[in-house]
């Protein structure tokens, strides 16, 4: 009779376990085919998750970031795997592949040793990781909204943070391997070094987060019992402390550059509050187990503590401005940060319901996996009704001599399309930007190429005098390229600080033969998978 139990038991065990498992796989799955399939079809492989993940994958990207704070790190790992060989596009590859499940599997450890249930942990670490889609355009719900700022605040975004290659990608990786080395070794240590390493709107919230956590392990705190009132006090410390350092910051760095200042949307001026949607949401499951304590009469606290400190978090770093008086780039804070936060904040409501077996919990717990789960295939373009894919790749050369011409000489060699070209260079190791590409607008990676600015008039002239037969050339794209070359529309040329000609430019030979590439190419860019 016992035999036939335990064994009852342990199919009912690993059946479960095995939803779960599949459940992880599926999410893995859901952006991992586009991706794949796209790597072994194409001629180069020039697939994005993001659409400037082209821009910091690119050898002078990398460059670029290497001078920028909040960028060096993502810079650095680039600048070497170029070195090694390795495309932007290899590097998007292997990281959405391989850091991002490593991310996933250092939640897993994380809260399996804060005695989460193993079948637990993984729908909860995808949960985790994946919950941004739920604040940001990839939801119906938010993506007939404005990108402008209002009242709310919502991403902008329609993709996955956790997949955007560098960063924030990266500074995921980073925290959650610091938070698994301070609960293995119990050293704050740990929880200090990856600080520098961040990119800036992950590093903000997590310095909050940083200076909250110390003072609620404070004697003050945590040898007394705790309560709502301390809770709130040292996220308004933590608040504090972070607004100031801002304002440092903005002091030394962001109001000193002309480009900050004048991009859209980039530097605002502003104390008004804004309420981030996801704040709301957390907020909204923190009534609930209030209401539900009450209703049960339940003594554990450590839920409703951690929700309201979550729930305040959320509220605090989405309202830096307030104190500070600068928005910048607001929409990354919710795009790259709060919505992770939101997604602990989810996983918290659904342990409250397990551990005092609220009535309903499996099937609230399955609706929410299964909600994150139809966002995320449906942001990577997958039609439940057709049950296929249907996604933009981009355009594609027909062959790979091809393009072993077109990036053999940039500065000779004029591709007409602005995806294309801003593709080529994350597509082949090394290779510098080619002309008239939409990556020039960018300062960082025009720095130091004002050689290439001068090429590109050249040959605008050139091809404006003595047109190519047979070729149609698009005059106003290579006009609005030389106007927007290092942000000049925003910011003159003249105003802006001179840099000596970089290690990538100085060596580009400008007088090469003009070449126009048709506009030959394999498809139209996008692509179908048929799955049943």
């Amino acid at each position: 009779m016992v035999f036939a139990v335990l064994k009852q038991a342990s199919a009912k065990i690993s059946e479960n376990l095995a939803l779960k498992v599949a459940f992880v796989a599926l999410a893995y799955l859901s952006y991992a085919i586009p991706m794949v399939y796209a790597y072994f079809e194409s001629v180069n492989f020039i697939y994005v998750n993001a659409w400037d993940e082209e821009t910091y994958l690119s050898y002078q990207g990398a460059i670029a970031s290497l001078k920028i704070p909040g960028y060096w790190t993502s810079g650095a790992i680039v600048y070497g795997l170029q070195h090694l060989g390795l495309s932007g596009g290899d590097v998007n590859i292997l990281f959405d592949c391989l850091l991002t499940p490593a991310t996933f599997l250092l939640l897993v450890y994380i809260l399996r040793q804060l005695n989460v249930g193993l079948g637990q942990a993984l729908v909860y670490s995808v949960i985790i990781l994946f919950a941004p889609i739920l604040f940001n355009f990839g939801n119906p719900l938010l993506s007939h909204l404005t990108r402008e700022y209002g009242v709310f605040g919502y991403g902008w975004e329609y993709y996955q943070s956790a997949l955007r290659t560098p960063e924030p990608q990266l500074s995921y990786f980073f925290v959650a391997l610091a938070v698994a080395g301070y609960i293995k070794s119990r050293k704050i240590f740990w929880l200090f070094v990856p600080l520098p390493l961040l990119y800036f709107y992950v590093g903000i919230v997590y310095a909050y987060f940083l200076v909250g956590g110390c003072l609620l392990l404070h004697p003050y705190f945590y040898d007394r019992k705790l309560n709502w009132l301390k809770i709130g006090v040292a996220c308004l410390i933590s608040y504090l402390a972070i607004s100031l350092g801002f304002i440092v910051f903005d002091f030394l760095f962001f109001s000193k550059d002309p480009f900050i200042l004048v991009s859209p949307n980039a530097y605002i001026k502003s104390h008004v509050p804004i309420i981030p949607i996801s704040g709301l949401v957390t907020l909204g499951l923190f009534v609930i187990q209030v209401v539900l304590a009450k209703g049960y009469s339940l003594r554990e606290t450590r839920h409703l503590h951690l929700q309201l400190l979550l729930t305040l978090s959320l509220f605090f770093v989405c309202n830096v401005h307030v104190v500070s008086g600068v928005m910048l780039s607001y929409k990354n804070y919710i795009d790259y940060s709060s919505g992770l936060v939101a997604g602990a904040g989810i996983v918290v409501f659904l342990d409250f319901l397990k551990v005092n077996a609220i009535k309903g919990t499996k099937i609230v717990c399955c609706a929410v996996a299964l909600l994150v789960l139809y966002l995320t295939f449906k942001a990577y373009g997958f039609n439940f009704k057709e049950m296929e894919y249907n996604y933009f790749r981009g355009l594609q050369f027909t062959s790979a001599e091809e393009y072993k011409a077109a990036s053999s000489d940039p500065m000779s060699v004029v591709i007409q399309d602005s995806d294309l070209s801003a593709k080529l260079p994350y597509s082949v190791p090394m290779m510098p930007i080619p002309l008239f590409s939409y990556q020039y607008n960018f300062p960082l990676a025009a720095n130091g190429c004002r050689n290439v600015l001068e090429r590109m008039v050249a040959v605008a002239d050139l091809l404006k005098k003595a047109p190519p037969d047979n070729r149609v050339l698009n005059n106003g794209y290579f006009d609005n390229a030389i106007k927007a070359f290092s942000g000049q529309n925003y910011v003159p040329l003249e105003k802006q600080k001179y840099f000596p000609l970089n290690e990538v430019c100085k060596d580009l030979p400008m007088h090469g033969e003009v070449k126009v590439l048709g506009n030959q190419f394999k498809d139209n860019g996008w692509i179908t998978i048929k799955l049943f």
